[in-house]
């Protein structure tokens, strides 16, 4: 079951990255709104099934974020750690 999960959640790291950067970013804003929302697929009073809906979007959003660094070229923390005991 587990090397099921695993090819599902690669299938969808492949596809969040294949996305144009705006769709990223308003797939990371839909997912805290989800989170956030009071109204949700399974609702949250349903202990394990209801924090799974919220994990997943969690994980979504999660992806996309890091897609939209990725894209941007962002700087790695062990960058800025170097950069900052340089300036000393």
């Amino acid at each position: 079951m587990s090397g099921f999960l695993k090819a599902k959640a690669e299938a969808v790291t492949a596809w969040v990255f294949r996305q144009p950067r705006g769709l990223n970013a308003i797939l990371v804003v839909l997912a805290v709104v989800y989170i956030l929302s009071p109204i949700d697929l399974i609702p949250d009073f349903l202990i394990g099934p209801g924090q799974c809906d919220d994990a997943v979007a969690a994980w979504f959003g999660w992806q996309n974020l890091k897609a939209m660094v990725r894209r941007s070229g962002g700087v790695t923390v062990t960058a800025i750690a170097v950069e900052d005991a340089n300036a000393r």
